[in-house]
């Protein structure tokens, strides 16, 4: 899988599997508090009042934290934390649906906004948070490769430290040459 691959499901589950519709798929009870607010008992942990409290944030994005375990972040999280899968069964359960009219959710995106709208500082974060899940996946299927892993998160430190590598090319690069090491591992 290229990075291309990675990016295409995560967003395509980002956008188009609804973290409320999940949690209501597992026959959980949840409260409305708001508009684009909500809290239910956490299932993470034992409770008896309801502490995970889900918002819908910018650009319509939903996410969850739990304020009595600590639990949250997206619906890939819900569903690994829920289910107890990895990152890469979520991917890979999802991954048929990318791709299925033969264009790409990138290819979508730019077509729709005509040109890519680029923003620096998230798509430096979204790369890392990325390879962090890819690599803590690949930690939890092979504990006897910590040294491989830290010298992989050594190399992204390093990377997105230098102000020189900080441009959209580069960091699709490295990426790039990241996942295929990973890849080449196994």
């Amino acid at each position: 899988m290229t990075k291309r691959d990675y990016e295409d499901i995560v967003e395509y589950i980002m956008d188009n599997i609804k973290l409320l519709d999940i949690i209501s798929s597992y026959n959980l009870k949840i409260q409305k508090e708001s508009e684009g607010r909500y809290t239910m008992i956490c299932p993470f942990h034992m409770e008896d009042t309801p502490s995970l409290k889900i918002y819908q944030g910018a650009g319509g994005k939903w996410t969850f934290f739990c304020f009595g375990c600590g639990a949250g972040y997206s619906v890939i999280d819900f569903i690994k934390m829920y289910e107890n899968v990895g990152f890469m069964e979520v991917i890979n359960r999802y991954k048929q649906n990318v791709g299925a009219t033969g264009e790409t959710i990138y290819q979508k995106v730019l077509n729709q906004n005509k040109g890519p709208v680029f923003d620096l500082p998230n798509y430096m974060m979204s790369s890392k948070f990325r390879l962090g899940l890819i690599l803590r996946e690949y930690l939890n299927t092979h504990e006897d490769k910590t040294d491989f892993v830290d010298d992989c998160f050594y190399q992204m430190d390093n990377f997105f430290e230098s102000v020189d590598n900080l441009n959209k090319d580069r960091i699709d690069s490295f990426e790039e040459g990241l996942l295929e090491r990973i890849n080449n591992e196994v």
